[in-house]
């Protein structure tokens, strides 16, 4: 029974698609850098980004976010894995970093922790990138 429930979740795991979550990551991404490009206000002027100006403008934080994020789809559409695994890396990297400027500046807000699960989240696409390819295309053949 038990080994049974284990190959069901092996089989979930695998068969549920690495690109969907690539796409998301990366649309995420992209629209968090457009939104900080936005002339319409400054976003860094609330508090609760105070110390991101300590690391560079939001011009800055904004073009690297809206790069990674049409990196990071690019990618997944064309489906090449170094590229993927490498975009999948920069978005753990970077997701921490935000999750962590958030703390430096304003300790309390929530947007640490769902930054945190944005990187937990890039961890979960690279582990897929890197283990589970072969086994999501195992079982994918198979139906």
């Amino acid at each position: 029974m038990i080994k049974w429930m284990v190959d069901r979740l092996a089989i979930f795991l695998a068969k549920s698609h690495t690109e969907v979550g690539e796409y998301i990551l990366g649309l995420f991404s992209l629209l968090w850098g457009i939104w900080l490009l936005l002339p319409v206000w400054n976003t860094f002027s609330i508090n609760m980004f105070s110390a991101f100006l300590h690391v560079a403008p939001e011009e800055i934080w904004g073009l690297a976010a809206v790069s990674l994020g049409v990196i990071t789809i690019f990618s997944a559409a064309i489906k090449d894995l170094p590229m993927r695994k490498t975009s999948t890396f920069i978005n753990i990297i970077f997701w921490l970093f935000i999750s962590f400027m958030f703390l430096l500046a304003t300790p309390k807000t929530t947007a640490i922790p769902i930054y945190a699960m944005l990187a937990l989240q890039s961890f979960w696409r690279y582990v897929k990138l890197t283990f589970y390819m072969n086994l999501e295309k195992r079982f994918t053949q198979e139906d």
